[in-house]
């Protein structure tokens, strides 16, 4: 209970400061990478003690799945970017417990991944949706951001990278943790595995229906005749947006060493325990 603790007090404390950093520096990239790496620290600790319980099942797999159809069910609804990111960061909180839910090594490690997948990936997204609405006067509605990733390209395409990540396409970051949530449901036996398996596919179709019109409307023309002016960049929030899309295509294709890492990692805790 006492290792539990330190670990949340940890992450909550790194998460709160990277927020205060406003993750428009290089120091907030770091600071939120960080904190993906400290709650799957926690994720970990979680699901060893846990692993194999049946208890564990019907808690984390229920409420994971409950928060995955109900974050991207709110997320399609919603129109203004911003809260649909919020929801959408409830659907991935719900893979995570999922993964802790299933009692396995497979689950584990995947719930671990999509927490560093996660912190990449949202963050860049919120970077994006906060650059979009200030440049459109602080409307947030998708309506009034078409044309938003003309005038910065940069975020424009950072934009399309997070949202390909969230969805699952190959080479990005998201697809190789659903990969393994995927992995890890097809060894459960009975009746876990169809509901779990048809979460994956709903989820999945849900984060397309509301991300792939949010990369129409920011990639569309304005109905206004008004030239086009394109926003100039600060030099820091340009380098953390290519680290972000580095980094991202980094976990999506060269995933490997990092989830020996954390199989590492995991053995450990169990031995510790």
């Amino acid at each position: 209970m006492f290792t539990l603790t330190i670990l949340l007090i940890l992450a909550v404390m790194v998460a709160l400061f990277g927020c205060l950093m406003g993750l428009f520096s290089i120091i907030g990239l770091f600071f939120s990478l960080l904190t993906g790496i400290l709650v799957g620290a926690l994720a970990g600790y979680l699901a060893s003690r846990f692993m194999g319980t049946q208890t564990s099942f019907l808690r984390n797999v229920v409420l994971g799945v409950l928060g995955m159809i109900m974050g991207s069910f709110y997320a399609v609804r919603e129109s203004r970017l911003k809260r649909m990111l919020a929801y959408s960061s409830v659907a991935q909180i719900g893979y995570i417990f999922m993964g802790i839910g299933l009692g396995s090594e497979a689950g584990m490690l995947a719930a671990c991944f999509h927490v560093l997948a996660h912190a990449v990936t949202k963050s860049m997204l919120f970077l994006c949706c906060g650059t979009f609405i200030e440049e459109a006067g602080g409307k947030e509605q998708l309506e009034n951001l078409k044309g938003a990733a003309y005038r910065n390209p940069l975020a424009g395409i950072a934009f399309i990278v997070g949202a390909m990540s969230m969805i699952g396409v190959p080479l990005f970051a998201g697809f190789i943790s659903k990969l393994y949530f995927a992995e890890a449901a097809l060894e459960m036996t009975g009746t876990h595995l169809v509901p779990v398996l048809a979460a994956l596919a709903i989820s999945m179709i849900l984060n397309a229906m509301y991300f792939l019109p949010s990369v129409i409307a920011i990639w569309s023309r304005p109905e206004t005749k008004e030239k086009t002016v394109r926003v100039q960049n600060s030099p820091l929030f340009a380098m953390a947006m290519v680290l972000f899309i580095v980094v991202n295509l980094a976990l999506g294709i060269g995933y490997r060493p990092i989830i020996e890492i954390m199989k590492m990692g995991i053995e450990l805790i169990q031995v510790a325990l």
